[in-house]
């Protein structure tokens, strides 16, 4: 169950104004409630907001927010090629590679480019499709 379906069936409506939520009604707001939407705030925004697609929790320029990036960046290409895949495959699932999780590790480490990932995931979807 997703967290506004949550919030919700504790008779809780969250608005999503820009970047903030607004709950009410006041009485039913207890501090766990916001504790609970503090730690979820973007999962209720993109859920609630469809033009918010995603927003890196870490601050701007440090290695961190990087490295949140670059994951972000490659589990898309990764769900990319597996939607590929099991379009071709009634049922299939696409199990990670070791050599994947190695290219991913080396990209975080900037041992490796992004470039390597695609091209990595590639050869696996390609494999899977011949398979």
């Amino acid at each position: 169950m997703s967290a506004s379906h949550i919030l919700n069936d504790q008779g809780i409506n969250i608005q999503v104004v820009g970047e903030e939520l607004r709950l009410s009604p006041k009485e039913k707001i207890t501090p766990e409630i916001v504790r609970y939407v503090k730690a979820h705030k973007w999962e209720i925004i993109a859920e609630l907001d469809p033009s918010v697609i995603y927003h890196n929790p870490y601050a701007p320029g440090t290695k961190e927010a990087r490295a949140e990036s670059l994951l972000k960046v490659m589990d898309a290409i990764y769900q990319t090629s597996l939607k590929k895949v099991q379009e071709v495959y009634e049922r299939s699932e696409l199990i990670p590679d070791q050599r994947l999780e190695a290219v991913r590790q080396a990209v975080l480490k900037s041992q490796a480019k992004l470039q390597n990932f695609q091209a990595t995931v590639d050869k696996l979807a390609k494999k899977a499709m011949l398979n």
